[in-house]
Formats: structure tokens, sequence, C-alpha cells
């Protein structure tokens, strides 16, 4: 499962999210759109605006801080990574 969260410095939805996610112990890769011009073009591509927080697991963009959707996606992207593990050899 793949987690980028676009953020800016200032933002206290941004630092919530931040700290849900630590407190999950889901790992993420925080893009600075204020600081980082990639980040901000990244952001613009995928939503056509920069508001922040966004999240993306896996190609699924959730647009501010929503806990409950969240958690649903993350569950959801989870299923897709155990559904997708190739199955053992029993034979060895």
């Amino acid at each position: 499962m793949e987690v980028t969260i676009y953020t800016i410095p200032t933002c206290p939805w941004c630092k919530k999210l931040i700290t849900w996610l630590k407190r999950k112990r889901i790992p993420f890769r925080e893009c600075d759109t204020f600081e980082e011009n990639s980040c901000r073009e990244e952001l613009l591509k995928k939503t056509g605006q920069l508001a922040v927080p966004v999240i993306d697991i896996d190609g699924t963009l959730i647009i501010g801080f929503k806990e409950q959707e969240l958690s649903d996606a993350i569950e959801k992207a989870k299923k897709t990574i155990v559904s997708e593990a190739p199955l053992q050899d029993s034979s060895e």
C-alpha cells in the first residue's frame, strides 16, 4: 500500500492527519506543496486544485481529513494487497 499526503506547513488539518497516520502506524510519504514545486504540480495534475490535505492511497484520492473515509480506504487497500498475494505452494 502506498500512501502519499499533500500538505503545507501551516495547515492544522494536515498536522492532525500526520498525527493520525503515525498513531495508526501507517507509513506515508509527505509532499509539501508549499516548499516543493514538484509536489504542487503533482497535486494539480491529480486534483485540479491546491486545497490540502489530500491523501492518495494507491490512487484513491481523499480531499480533506475525513477520518472514517480514510479508515475505509486504508482497509480496502490492505484487503487488495492480501487478495493479490501469491498463494504458497504447500508441497514444499
